[in-house]
């Protein structure tokens, strides 16, 4: 009997010392969420305001030509939007994104034009389309040897390609947004 009474004494401490008999838990209350910040542009894409419109056009031009080869370069074109060329010091409604001597171009740049599919770089992503045809075909990547008929990534600027030959050669920004240079 004191045994009996002893071991029913024990577990009454027992179960009083690991929070009573009862089966609900207390609920630990949760901290309120802090919202995250914003997340900070890279430096590749910093443009201050005021902030581009979506790329609406391309303005393409032979860089350096040697002839059958020859290097592409080209700039994002906005607009229609007076309001934004006027206050970047740019005439018209469609014009580039800021003026090449601007320091922030190339970013403001980078931020309309967004990824290049292939490259992964910011800037254009390239096609090109032979003569008499109308698929267009992927630059080839940087660093492929040769130079058949077509284009190839420029090694370090994806706002420049390298063209071999005829064609129509086109960036396209990641909004869908291409425009074509004929070179005969």
């Amino acid at each position: 009997m004191k045994y009996t009474a002893a071991l029913a004494l024990s577990l009454s401490f027992g179960i009083a010392a690991c929070g009573g008999g009862s089966t609900n838990p207390t609920p630990n209350p949760t901290p309120p969420s802090t919202p995250a910040p914003p997340p900070t542009p890279p430096s590749a894409v910093a443009c201050p305001a005021p902030t581009p419109p979506p790329v609406s056009g391309w303005r393409v031009k032979v860089q350096l030509d040697e002839g059958y080869r020859k290097i592409l370069d080209t700039r994002a074109l906005v607009g229609p939007d007076a309001a934004y060329c006027t206050a970047v010091g740019e005439l018209g409604s469609t014009c580039v994104v800021r003026a090449e001597n601007d320091p922030f171009a190339p970013t403001c740049q980078n931020l309309t034009v967004g990824l290049a599919t292939d490259t992964q770089r910011y800037g254009p992503t390239w096609y090109w389309v032979p003569p008499g045809e109308t698929s267009r075909r992927l630059c080839l990547p940087v660093g492929t040897p040769g130079q058949e008929p077509g284009c190839k990534n420029h090694p370090t600027n994806q706002y420049f390609v390298l063209a071999f030959g005829p064609g129509t050669f086109s960036p396209c920004a990641a909004n869908g947004v291409c425009h074509g240079i004929v070179i005969q």
